[in-house]
């Protein structure tokens, strides 16, 4: 395969680094951006001697799954570079060498192996290659890097911890970005190079709560004790809804299942569908459960190969190929676990962001069900964001917010928030304002009497930033000097059609009070049996009040009426149980507002509040 643009300019500055004064480089590369292509140009300058870095003899490449040390195995040979290795290429077989270096060779080993006595110490003149570099801080990997005094180089799509307490300062002296030699995440989706993923969020998530959060990360043990059946039907029914039963040919699609139980249940619902299934667990005892024939979830290599072939349409796996999967037929990802890592989460969508060869580019998709929505998690962010990577932990740096993603309504898909319109439906997300002339979202628009959403009924809305109203009758409700002083809208109810309501409520509090025999306060009542009395009807009238708040919110304009109303009842029976103190209050507040007319104050248009002139007109 030919080498890209960005890859010959990360070798090169990957080696100006090791041959200036940094000794350990930390390199970040998006998911499927070709980090193994880069590390294999790095192993051939340096065996081939072709730059001069310090004189070492040669690399070794650390790994921490078989299925990984296997992958980069092929790689190194099909660049034509000598490998060696405790591991047979073989699935399931160790070679007959136990030694872990030998010169002049590319030795791929795991951290595992490294890390034991038989693999230590690491010869000083070798170039150590760390993949997925961060796993760096844990404790075998830290222990192999402190010791190596040798040059080091890591390669990691998410230099991220969970905790933010940790950093990678004690074991990398410099850090390069894909954004720092042109190509970050969204320049390899412009140049062609990456998918831009789809994510899809479903109306009904996976939810988990505080107590199911153990040391940061949300505990898939304590998820599924809670939840149970949940998280194996949630998943399966939205990919079936969405994916699974609309298309003739299923597209090729990876679950991350919560719990390997759970991983089983949904293959075995799946076989039972006539999905040709596979099956990726590291508990084969667990793995027995399945209904489908052995050769789709005994043998690991096996069942990546049928996939990738397409004889099987769908892998479910419980922490598997999170990790170094290089199947670019991966079309469609369901995330079945909530997860607070950035670096998980990333890792999970990779997996379907890779160009497929075999499909043309109309055909190049990356669909994403996150039934967990974790794109929505604002200390996340979405995957085509690049955050400020760096090498100190997060609590030393200013904090970062994500672009927050907002979700279209209509096809449940995520879309920048700046976004006028759904990418993928055309759903609108606002509207122009017919006065300033700018694209206003929804949630900039207010609404005073509609009995539906804003994006239904706008004709009386006005638009914040001008406080323009876009109804002609405004000033019949604001109210122009010079005009008859207690004029109405035309559509108003008569004066004493509002008092005949008024005073019917009136007497109805007065005779609920004699009928139920409350009695009333008066001004020679003691304080310390006064206060706590009115306090409890203080706690009646919020009561009222937030249920009102709840009808307006659902635009339930009737029932918000007699919300309000019972408002009104309660707050009457207060002025009552008050005796004289609140007819005198009553007459009061009615002298005060009969005073106030349209040349002493004024209507506020953005909030309908009364407002007082500065100047009287």
């Amino acid at each position: 395969m030919q080498e890209r643009e960005y890859q010959t300019r990360a070798v090169r500055a990957i080696l100006d680094s090791a041959i200036g004064k940094n000794k350990r480089t930390l390199f970040q590369l998006a998911t499927g951006a070709g980090k193994t292509r880069i590390a294999t140009r790095v192993a051939e300058h340096v065996l081939n001697n072709e730059d001069s870095v310090d004189g070492d003899k040669g690399v070794i490449f650390m790994c921490h799954r078989v299925e990984l040390i296997r992958q980069s195995i092929e790689a190194f040979n099909a660049a034509g570079l000598p490998t060696h290795s405790s591991y047979d290429i073989k699935p399931g077989r160790r070679s007959m060498a136990n030694d872990v270096y030998k010169e002049g060779y590319v030795n791929v080993q795991s951290a595992g192996k490294l890390a034991s006595k038989r693999g230590w110490p690491i010869p000083f003149k070798s170039f150590l290659m760390v993949d997925e570099a961060h796993h760096a801080p844990a404790r075998s990997w830290n222990h192999v890097l402190s010791n190596h005094d040798g040059h080091v180089l890591g390669l990691t799509a998410t230099p991220w911890r969970l905790s933010p307490r940790e950093g990678f300062t004690t074991l990398f002296d410099a850090l390069i970005t894909g954004a720092d030699i042109g190509a970050s995440t969204q320049d390899l989706v412009d140049n062609g190079y990456l998918v831009e993923p789809r994510i899809v969020v479903p109306p009904k998530i996976i939810p988990y709560i505080r107590q199911d959060i153990l040391a940061g990360e949300v505990s898939m043990g304590r998820l599924s004790k809670r939840l149970g059946i949940e998280l194996v039907d949630i998943p399966l029914d939205e990919w079936w809804d969405r994916i699974g039963g609309k298309h003739l040919k299923i597209p090729r699609t990876l679950f991350f299942a919560a719990t390997q139980e759970i991983a089983v249940q949904q293959a075995n619902e799946l076989h039972k569908v006539g999905v040709s299934t596979g099956l990726l667990l590291s508990d084969k005892e667990i793995a027995k459960g399945a209904l489908m024939p052995k050769s789709h979830y005994e043998n690991r290599e096996m069942v990546v190969n049928m996939f990738a072939t397409g004889m099987l349409q769908v892998i479910v796996n419980c922490n598997i190929v999170s990790e170094g999967f290089d199947v670019p037929a991966v079309e469609c990802v369901v995330i079945g676990r909530p997860t607070k890592s950035l670096a998980m989460y990333r890792q999970m969508i990779g997996r379907a962001m890779r160009v497929d060869p075999e499909r043309d580019e109309s055909r190049q998709r990356a669909y994403v069900i996150d039934c967990a929505g974790t794109a929505l998690d604002t200390e996340i962010g979405a995957p085509m964001h690049e955050p400020d990577w760096s090498l100190h932990p997060r609590e030393k740096l200013p904090s970062q917010q994500p672009p927050i993603m907002k979700k279209c309504e209509s096809c449940r898909t995520l879309n920048w928030s700046a976004s006028q319109n759904c990418e993928h439906c055309g759903e609108p997300f606002g509207k122009v304002c017919g006065r300033c002339k700018r694209w206003k979202s929804w949630s900039d628009w207010e609404h005073y009497a509609t009995t539906s959403a804003h994006k239904k009924i706008m004709d009386i809305n006005f638009c914040m930033p001008c406080n323009h109203e876009l109804f002609e009758t405004h000033n019949s409700y604001v109210g122009i000097i010079g005009e008859e002083e207690n004029a109405m809208p035309a559509n108003a109810i008569s004066r004493e059609e509002f008092l005949a309501a008024a005073t019917r409520l009136a007497a109805s509090v007065y005779d609920f009070h004699a009928r139920f025999g409350i009695p009333n306060l008066n001004a020679n009542s003691p304080a310390d049996c006064a206060v706590p009395r009115l306090c409890a009807r203080l706690a009646f009238l919020m009561e009222e009040v937030g249920e009102h708040s709840h009808e307006l919110n659902v635009g339930a304009l009737d029932d918000a009426a007699s919300e309000m109303a019972d408002v009104a009842f309660v707050a009457l029976g207060t002025l009552l149980e008050m005796d004289a103190l609140g007819a005198t209050a009553a007459h009061q507040v009615a002298n005060k507002n009969d005073n106030k007319t349209r040349r002493t104050h004024f209507v506020e248009a953005s909030s309908g509040k009364l407002i007082k002139r500065s100047q009287p007109l």
